[in-house]
């Protein structure tokens, strides 16, 4: 669970806001799996032409430190991917829960005072 929906937890809420939060966490919670699984798929098919490199004993240090650098390249992207989601849903669930304290002002102005 997200800091913000135990934030908005903890400061009650009607049944609408809570579902909000609970649909943010859903999809905050799939996109992150989904980047996951394409990070997992991205390094393997990145590391074939290593492995084969290294298989044949041609460049065989080279490859390992090419690796390296590779995974490291790749983690980082899909980790700042993961952090964008975090937070975009925690936007999402602050913009939810501050439509339940001020419910006659638009999504717009909302936006526009969390910026």
């Amino acid at each position: 669970m997200t800091e913000t929906a135990n934030r908005a937890r903890s400061q009650g809420g009607d049944a609408w806001a809570q579902q909000g939060v609970e649909l943010t966490e859903l999809i905050e919670g799939a996109i992150d799996r989904g980047a996951s699984s394409v990070e997992e798929i991205h390094r393997s098919i990145a590391s074939l032409p290593l492995r084969v490199m290294e298989s044949l004993g041609v460049f065989e240090r080279t490859a390992r430190d090419v690796k390296r650098i590779q995974d490291e390249s790749i983690g980082a992207v899909y980790d700042g991917i993961r952090q964008i989601n975090r937070e975009v849903g925690s936007l999402a669930a602050d913009l939810l829960a501050s439509r339940e304290r001020d419910p006659g002002t638009s999504s717009r102005d909302r936006a526009k005072r969390s910026a």
